[in-house]
């Protein structure tokens, strides 16, 4: 407030140099904020503000101011990598840091060339903890040193101590990866030393940070030895931290992460009762800064920092005879931004009126949409800050505080009605098992001390112990290290370059030989389960993984066998598997599951470049006469398919797809004129739809930063209301995908199936098919009567083509899963 009042005097054209001077501090504040939330717009607003300042901090005008908003952009940037990690964001903070220093020499400016070359040595550590790079560590070691010339204790005390914590924090990524104890020890004497300044009568913030630091570097030495005086050392350091946050309240971050850290560490120790109690703390800190954030990616960057822990807190409470509180500590770790966003759009919010409290609905409708329109605003701060009179930002964020309690507010009153206590919160236990009364819910989950499977009925959670599904084996098989054959190793090698013969055998073997693991470490006891409970055959189970089993097809996990066709007996064969990405998302989707599913949007190969992706479509819009609409190649342009989705039940996308590797939210459909990315497919809201297929290439893999949140397309269309979604979980075949959907269409609409029963049906027809005397009848006849979505000539071609194919390996037909109801 008081900047912007300022700006009200110090104009650029009365008062240039005071303007760019306000500017810059205003580029701090932001800066700060973003440091605290996380959230874009705050980063966008702190680089307007700077530059700003730089219209008038010109190199030839004014190089040292010009070299402090350099080095501020630099910051910026940096506090930007060590979220995305995106290394374009690393060379733009390199850059700006560059430039400081061709002003910030050592002898014209010595403080402020220490200062820039602190910065470039956090930098290079980022690099390094994300790469593992010696280089990137030696030049992080050489900029932290080069500092130390200038921050000397006796001159520069608190900046000496924050380079010495900062040394100690590489000494500590290079114990991590090591495992040298003389790395230890010197990461160990780097702290002791920042700690000798960073008092905690003086500095209680300062001291506390370091405290954590050292927790950080005892637990990882008691990763490696067990010994038990490690393990006391760390616990003394984060009870530390707890302890003064009791006496003089730190920032909510330091106790977060304490009972994080001590969640971890009483684990490992498998006191499970401590670690529950700490993961309870965890939760309800983590609500807190959930609530300070008001865009995603401010409350992304804070459930990174909980992964593993929920799945932690169910084995812990399992060992301790409480399965119904396992159940609910691994919902709650479940996409708990999709089900925030689901809850906020509750269709029986307008049952209050039948409560006699109308009144209620209609004030949450309204403050949630004052509260949405002042973000939607703030998100675009750059382009507000550019015009002629920009507006007060400070007026905005007051708006913002306003709305965001007056919602808290209509909240609150709203968990007073009865049947509406778990509003905005996520499901108890005994809102789990009504869900289960349909079909069994099946959370899965690995730990350092094994893998757990909870089997939800409608009145009972049986617990299964995984002994061979620890963390670490799944790590083996999914990610493993560099120059391993593992299944994101291989596939990623693979579709780096789709045409290398090797590597598609190789990542067909990976994948084979991983569905035969989690046979043995997992399906094999659930299905033994599944039988116990007296499940018949064929019955519809939900699977809730967590962690990477999330990027897995645990339906085509398989054990040899001798019954033809295929010699094997797949997961599949046994039960009609689903997939949720929680149990929230489930209870959201029943509520829409009765709506109508007889009108077609087919978008159609809009690249051009899919042979038998018109044929596809052909089949599909067989089964919707009259009541479909094509949009095909060229006609598939971005306004036109976001015109026609509305006006269909059944979205049908037959184009290439690509999961959001690097950033979960880029995952997108390709069309004519562009991409349709899950961004954008958040801000849908579909009152209508039943079912999206989305027959492409991985169009159902999570991302990988946060895969318990299940931010993927899947979980992107059910946030826009529709029920039920067809994904893959990898590049796929175009012919096999066509066989396979055609025959999904057949099976659902033609045979009246379910839509998981006709998937399951349609991928066991095609893994048989060349197998099966009766199946490659039906094949033919289904070719030449033109129901494979072709003429009678390109039937003629066709069949042909596909008896050239065996389709038994599960590459062609195990991608596609189907999530939600």
């Amino acid at each position: 407030a008081h900047y912007e009042n300022a700006l009200e005097v110090r104009r650029r054209e009365v008062a240039p140099a005071d303007w760019a001077m306000t500017e810059h501090a205003l580029g701090n504040l932001w800066l700060r904020r973003y440091e605290r939330s996380g959230e874009e717009a705050h980063a966008q607003a702190a680089e307007a503000h700077y530059r700003n300042a730089l219209l008038e901090y010109r190199r030839e005008v004014a190089p040292a101011d010009w070299a402090m908003t350099e080095h501020a952009l630099g910051n910026l940037w940096l506090r930007r990598y060590e979220r995305s990690g995106e290394e374009a964001h690393a060379q733009a903070a390199e850059a700006h840091y560059e430039n400081a220093l061709e002003v910030r020499r050592r002898e014209v400016a010595p403080a402020d060339w220490a200062m820039t070359e602190h910065a470039l040595g956090n930098l290079w550590l980022r690099r390094y903890e994300r790469s593992g790079e010696e280089a990137h560590a030696q030049a992080a070691e050489a900029h932290l040193r080069n500092a130390l010339q200038e921050y000397r204790r006796e001159v520069a005390p608190s900046q000496w101590a924050t380079v010495q914590h900062s040394l100690g924090n590489l000494w500590l990524r290079r114990y991590e990866r090591s495992g040298e104890e003389a790395h230890a020890q010197a990461a160990e004497a780097h702290y002791r030393n920042a700690l000798e300044v960073r008092r905690r009568e003086v500095a209680p913030s300062h001291w506390a940070t370091v405290q954590h630091s050292l927790g950080n570097l005892f637990a990882r030495r008691y990763e490696r030895s067990g010994e038990e005086a490690h393990a006391q050392a760390a616990e003394a350091h984060y009870l530390a931290v707890l302890s003064q946050n009791e006496t003089s309240p730190l920032p909510s971050i330091f106790p977060f992460r304490s009972h994080a850290a001590l969640t971890r560490l009483y684990f490992r120790q498998k006191d499970w009762a401590a670690s529950v109690r700490h993961f309870i703390q965890v939760n309800t800190r983590l609500t807190e800064l959930l609530a300070w954030q008001n865009f995603r990616s401010g409350k992304e960057s804070w459930l990174r920092e909980t992964r593993g822990l929920a799945a932690q807190a169910a084995f812990a409470h399992l060992r301790l005879g409480q399965p119904v509180a396992a159940v609910e500590a691994l919902e709650s770790g479940r996409a708990r931004l999709l089900g925030e966003a689901l809850e906020r759009q509750r269709r029986d919010l307008e049952n209050l009126a039948a409560l006699g409290r109308g009144d209620l609905h209609e004030r949450y409708r309204e403050a949630a949409q004052r509260y949405d329109e002042l973000l939607r605003q703030l998100s675009d701060v750059p382009g507000r800050l550019a015009q002629a009179v920009p507006p007060r930002l400070v007026d905005w964020l007051s708006r913002i505080q306003a709305a965001q309690a007056e919602l808290n507010a209509v909240i609150a009153e709203i968990r007073q009605v009865p049947g509406y206590e778990t509003f905005l919160k996520t499901l108890t236990a005994q809102q789990i098992r009504a869900l289960a009364q349909e079909a069994p819910l099946v959370y899965l989950a690995a730990t350092q001390h094994g893998g757990l499977a909870l089997v939800v009925t409608g009145d009972s959670v049986r617990w299964v112990e995984l002994p061979c599904l620890t963390e670490a084996s799944l790590r083996r098989q999914v990610v493993g290290d560099e120059g391993q054959n593992t299944y994101l190793r291989a596939y990623l090698a693979w579709r780096t370059a789709p045409y290398n013969d090797e590597r598609r055998d190789d990542w067909e073997e990976v994948l084979d030989k991983t569905c035969a693991w989690l046979w043995e470490a997992l399906m094999e006891p659930v299905l033994a389960a599944l039988r116990e409970n007296g499940l018949p055959e064929g019955s519809r189970v939900v699977l809730i993984p967590s962690d990477w089993l999330a990027l897995l097809p645990l339906h085509a996990a398989w054990m040899p066998d001798d019954t033809p066709p295929c010699k094997r007996r797949y997961a599949l064969d046994e039960y009609t598997f689903t997939y949720a990405p929680s149990a929230q998302a489930l209870y959201h989707a029943r509520t829409a599951a009765n709506r109508p599913a007889d009108s077609l949007l087919a978008v159609e190969n809009p690249r051009g470049d899919l042979p038998f992706t018109p044929r596809e479509v052909e089949a599909a819009m067989a089964h919707f006469v009259g009541r479909s609409r094509r949009l095909a190649e060229q006609e598939a342009t971005r306004a036109a398919v976001m015109a026609a989705i509305p006006q269909a039940n059944v979205l049908h996308f037959s184009t290439h797809g690509l999961a959001g590797w690097g950033e979960a939210e880029t995952a997108h459909l390709v069309l004519a004129d562009g991409v349709l990315t899950l961004r954008e497919v958040y801000g849908l809201r579909l009152e209508g739809c039943r079912l999206v297929v989305l027959s492409a290439c991985e169009t159902a893999v999570p991302g990988l930063e946060m895969p318990d949140e299940m931010i993927a397309l899947p979980s992107g269309w059910m946030q826009a209301g529709v029920p039920g979604v067809v994904g893959s979980l990898w590049s796929v075949n175009d012919l096999s995908t066509a066989m396979l959907i055609a025959r999904f269409y057949d099976l659902w609409r033609g045979q009246g199936l379910p839509f998981a029963q006709a998937l399951r049906q349609a991928q066991r027809w095609l893994r048989d098919l060349f197998q099966d005397e009766a199946a490659l009848a039906e094949l033919e006849r289904l070719a030449q009567s033109g129901r494979l979505r072709m003429t009678a000539e390109q039937a003629e071609a066709f069949l042909p083509a596909a008896l050239l194919r065996d389709f038994r390996h599960p590459y062609h037909w195990a991608a596609f899963t189907f999530t939600g109801l």
